[in-house]
């Protein structure tokens, strides 16, 4: 926030107004005041504070809920209109092709193990590696 904390209790009344917003604990909102590298100018304190900052966080944190609702919602197109690649489909793949290479490495070896992915090498390895 662009004002300063004197005394007026502007630090709980802003984390209050988040809180309440977003239903989080306050003890997990940090308010950063008078920065100037990190906050805006022209900002005042006094009475106006908690009316026109905390106003403003009202309108913030209303905002940041009413996009999470949006986003929660989506059907099966998120904000950036991507669909998945698929790749829950293919979970299942990569262990059945080792189980069975390990199956047909065991019955001549007792290969009970190969690391993936089975490169050549590693089947070569592991083939080689009672001997």
């Amino acid at each position: 926030m662009g004002n300063q904390e004197y005394g007026t209790g502007l630090v709980t009344a802003y984390k209050q107004v988040v809180s309440d917003q977003l239903g989080i604990d306050a003890d997990r909102i940090d308010v950063i005041m008078g920065d100037t590298d990190r906050t805006p100018s022209g900002l005042t304190g006094g009475s106006r504070a908690l009316a026109v900052a905390g106003t403003a966080l009202y309108e913030a944190s209303r905002t940041v809920v009413a996009k999470g609702k949006g986003l929660a919602s989506a059907d099966d197109i998120n904000p950036l209109g991507v669909k998945g690649a698929g790749e829950a489909g293919a979970v299942g793949a990569p262990p059945a092709v080792i189980n069975a290479v390990v199956d047909a490495l065991s019955r001549r070896s007792g290969v009970r193990h190969i690391d993936m992915p089975a490169t050549p090498r590693r089947v070569w390895v592991a083939l080689n590696a009672g001997r």
